[in-house]
C-alpha cells in the first residue's frame, strides 16, 4: 500500500505485512533518504518502534499488529537538510 496523508490501512489480526511510502520531489529532484524511523502508537502510548527499510524512494515498514483497534503509525525521515514526518492510520480487525 502506498502511504500518505490522511491515508487508512487494515489488518486482520495475526497478519505481518509492508506498509510502505513512496517519496517524491514536487520539483522533480532525485529524493535521497539517508534514514527513516517508525512508531506505532495507541494515543500517546507507543506499541512498537523500529527502523524502516529505505531504498531509493521507498520507505517501507514490516508491521505486525499483536491486538485489534485503530492506531497511528508515524514514520521520520530524513533527506538532508530537511526532517519529514508522514503517517497512516492502521485498523486492525
Amino acid at each position: 500500500m502506498q502511504g500518505g496523508d490522511d491515508m487508512t490501512t487494515d489488518f486482520i489480526l495475526g497478519e505481518k505485512k509492508y506498509v510502505w511510502f513512496k517519496v517524491t520531489s514536487k520539483i522533480e529532484q532525485k529524493v535521497v533518504i539517508t534514514s527513516a524511523t517508525w512508531q506505532l502508537t495507541d494515543g500517546e502510548k507507543t506499541l512498537d518502534s523500529g527502523i524502516c527499510t529505505v531504498e531509493d524512494n521507498i520507505i517501507k515498514i514490516l508491521l505486525e499488529p499483536t491486538s485489534k483497534g485503530v492506531f497511528m503509525l508515524q514514520v521520520q525521515y530524513e533527506i538532508p537538510p530537511e526532517i519529514k514526518k508522514t503517517g497512516v492510520s492502521v485498523v486492525v480487525h
